[in-house]
């Protein structure tokens, strides 16, 4: 993924991390990447004002009408990788959007 992201630009240098209870109260939303992420993150989730947190992020795609989850691209091929991407994009821009416009 880092190699696929650095071709557009961006610099991923962190670790990934699992998600833990205290995220919801750090975080005003929790984006999941399949409904699989929904589910595991609803186990997490101490009441209904978390549960609020958790959206899935293809909700808000805009450009991939065929997508309901962004797929994991860990066990395919650099366009698998290419393609989550351009999944990803796609929502964020909409999220961005919509944050903008107080969501």
């Amino acid at each position: 993924m880092r190699e696929h992201a650095a071709v557009r630009g961006y610099n991923l240098n962190s670790r990934a991390r699992q998600v833990c209870k205290d995220d919801f109260d750090r975080f005003d939303y929790i984006f999941a990447m399949d409904e699989q992420n929904v589910i595991d993150l609803e186990s997490l989730a101490r009441t209904d004002k978390d549960r609020e947190k958790i959206l899935c992020l293809a909700d808000y795609l805009t450009c991939h009408p065929d997508y309901t989850t962004v797929p994991d691209p860990y066990y395919g091929s650099g366009k698998d990788f290419d393609i989550a991407l351009d999944l990803i994009e796609d929502a964020c821009m909409e999220v961005v959007r919509r944050l903008k416009e107080g969501f």
